[in-house]
């Protein structure tokens, strides 16, 4: 039975796992694994919103007079907006104005963010109470609404439900949310993009500073207009202008934007890039998938006991050289993957071609690089021009606890709309 389970594990292995998609110059899995993010803290469309009190415990209303009278000037609150993870409240109030004590009983709220209490539960004739509602915002939610029941014995209201509602968000939102893509410099000119930092929680919201790096960047900030907020659903927000100066150095320029705001303790943080043509190009070799705009290389699904190589065409501009091009440094992460090149001859021209080739040794452990952890690589060249290769690459290296050996699965097509 042991063998029959791992063997099962080797099949699922080999043909149930996630494929990869090159989308911009973002390495994706499969949209099936995104799809399981769900507010699994809200309970409002589970039995918790149908489960109440039994009948027989709940207040009765006496069948001959004199009966309560239960008054109340609000069952609905909405209070606005409110950060993620935090915590509000607000009271209702119920009057008595009947002739006879009123008896109260909170029932079971909507969610378990949310909570009740009455101040007392029996209220007498010309008296009242305050039935106090908590609720902890715990999912960016643009509809949140949760409430729940209180039970009375007044024959009019035998039920009164309560609820609060609003817009629960993030202190702050970056648009684009995860990287700003500057595209690719052309001659000397500079390179510019802008993105936004809104607010739909704080109105006060301020951008203290801004912390870049690269000394190649430059950025500057402006409030947005009243259209802009409106577009945005946003109460503040800032449109940031960022400047790539024209003596980037040739290549691909990845950094981050650091943002300090007076309403977030915690720096807020963007990925950066930018590229510029230099002297020396990688290009795919035949069957080989690999995005020259980000240097994105996808090394598709192995059996980790046979290891993987992918080769990449490199063109050089040898002008003003006087030796061959050598790989000064190369650091790899993971570490137990290399990198070698071999001439290939010359093309034409100046240009000199060279074949740069990325190894996963046979017998690794299972390894996984994705889009949120891809494997890297960063060489120095002893090309005049200075310029380095980064090159990001994708990989899944599975292996069998029975030792079966799966087949190989030919790598995933990744889609460029960049």
């Amino acid at each position: 039975m042991k063998n029959l389970v791992f063997g099962m594990i080797a099949v699922a292995a080999a043909f149930g796992g996630a494929a990869y998609i090159f989308m911009g110059d973002d390495l994706l899995e499969d949209s099936s694994a995104a799809a399981t993010e769900t507010s699994e803290g809200d309970t409002s469309s589970t039995s918790a919103s149908t489960e109440t009190s039994p009948e027989d415990e709940r207040p009765k209303p006496s069948e001959q007079g004199p009966w309560p009278k239960a008054i109340f000037d609000e069952t609905e609150y909405s209070f606005g907006s409110m950060q993620v993870g935090t915590e509000k409240e607000h009271e209702f109030i119920i009057r008595n104005e009947g002739d006879a004590e009123l008896k109260l009983q909170a029932g079971q709220p909507t969610c378990k963010c949310t909570a009740f209490e009455l101040s007392d539960t029996v209220v007498g004739p010309g008296d009242q109470t305050k039935l106090l509602v908590r609720w902890i915002g715990k999912f960016k939610d643009q509809n949140f609404s949760h409430g729940g029941p209180v039970y009375t014995n007044d024959p009019a209201n035998p039920e009164i439900r309560f609820s609060v509602g609003g817009l629960v968000d993030a202190a702050v939102d970056l648009l684009p949310e995860e990287t700003w893509h500057m595209g690719g410099m052309s001659g000397e000119t500079s390179l510019k993009t802008d993105g936004y930092i809104i607010s739909r929680v704080f109105e006060d919201l301020k951008v203290d500073n801004i912390e870049c790096d690269s000394p190649f960047i430059q950025t500057t900030v402006e409030k947005i207009s009243s259209d802009e907020l409106t577009e945005f659903k946003a109460v503040a927000g800032f449109k940031v202008l960022v400047t790539a100066t024209s003596d980037l150095p040739p290549g691909l320029l990845e950094t981050k934007l650091r943002f300090k705001l007076n309403r977030v303790e915690e720096l807020v943080s963007v990925d950066l890039r930018a590229s510029k043509p230099g002297p020396i190009r990688l290009l795919p070799m035949p069957g080989v998938t690999f995005s020259e705009a980000s240097n994105g290389l996808m090394m598709g699904q192995f059996p980790a006991s046979e290891g993987q190589k992918v080769s990449l065409l490199m063109l050089v501009n040898a002008e003003g050289m006087t030796e061959d091009l050598q790989l000064k440094t190369v650091d790899c992460n993971p570490s137990f993957a290399s990198v070698s090149m071999e001439p290939m001859g010359s093309g034409s021209g100046e240009t000199k071609r060279y074949k740069l080739t990325l190894e996963i040794p046979p017998g690794i452990p299972r390894t996984n690089r994705d889009a949120s952890n891809p494997g890297r690589i960063n060489i120095e060249t002893n090309h005049p021009s200075g310029q380095s290769l980064q090159i990001r690459f994708a990989f899944k290296a599975f292996w069998s606890e029975c030792h079966v050996t799966p087949p190989r699965r030919e790598p995933a097509i990744w889609v460029d709309f960049g």
